[in-house]
């Protein structure tokens, strides 16, 4: 549901009308004046669209432009504009976001290729995801609290467990050997 105009945007719209009328009256070409006024109004409402989503939540880039291409009512040009009016404020930044939520998605129990691939899959660009510092994270101690959760599987759902848990294959056998 759209909200109402506010009274100025009501009074601007009432003169647009009024001009356009009376240039047809004046049988002039109104063409002209339309279509840049609907511009910058998609591209106004693309920016503050863009605006209030990263204002509801932090997102990728891809994300973003993902809500804005939903939405069908933008052009590639007026979401890309939004974009990178977004950026420029410095509320996209997909590897803050991703060093941020890291730690995070560790606790998950997930190896580092699960966490790789996550995200990716997100929108973050691979190249982002090679340079973090994954050092911080102690990958086999969280390979051994995923085993102990499962212990009651059997040794080869277990290994299968831990693997597409995006553990290494040395983390896997270093864990399941010691039991």
């Amino acid at each position: 549901m759209r909200k109402p105009c506010a009274p100025d945007e009501n009074r601007r719209h009432a003169e647009r009308i009024s001009d356009v009328s009376q240039k047809v009256v004046e049988n002039e070409d109104v063409t002209d004046g339309l279509d840049s006024g609907i511009k910058e109004s998609h591209t106004k409402t693309a920016r503050e669209t863009a605006m209030r989503a990263v204002a509801a939540s932090a997102c990728t880039e891809k994300k973003l432009r993902d809500k804005l291409y939903q939405k069908k009512i933008y052009t590639q040009d007026e979401i890309e504009d939004a974009l990178e009016y977004v950026k420029s404020f410095g509320y996209i930044n997909d590897k803050r976001l991703a060093e941020n939520s890291l730690a995070g998605i560790a606790s998950r129990l997930w190896g580092k290729q699960k966490i790789c691939r996550y995200f990716i899959s997100k929108g973050i660009s691979e190249e982002i995801v090679q340079e973090m510092d994954f050092s911080e994270i102690d990958f086999l101690e969280n390979c051994k609290r995923l085993a102990e959760k499962n212990k009651d599987k059997p040794r080869e759902k277990l290994i299968r467990t831990l693997l597409n848990a995006g553990f290494t294959y040395d983390e896997v056998f270093t864990v399941v050997e010691e039991d």
